[in-house]
């Protein structure tokens, strides 16, 4: 059970809740409104980049590179991540 002095709080909330209900429902309404304005004008509306750059994202490229060599075997190129607190291998 609830002690004292919590109830009464909460019930004080909640009888405030319950005296100003249009004062609640009309700043409901304010905010789902400007949540729906808003919303929309900072969305981004850019096409998504399928070609990221940066480092991590042309490590296999780099990895091709590095590792290329003159030799008519086939060759395969693997990246492998520790899962250790090192990081990569």
């Amino acid at each position: 059970m609830q002690n004292s002095a919590e109830y009464k709080h909460t019930y004080r909330v909640y009888n405030w809740i319950d005296s100003h209900v249009r004062v609640v429902a009309v700043a409901a309404l304010l905010i789902a409104i400007g949540l729906g304005v808003i919303g929309p004008m900072v969305a981004n509306t850019e096409e998504p980049n399928f070609d990221p750059d940066g480092e991590i994202f042309r490590a296999f490229e780099d990895a091709n590179t590095t590792l290329q060599g003159d030799s008519t075997i086939r060759t395969a190129t693997w990246l492998i991540e520790s899962t250790a607190e090192s990081g990569n291998v």
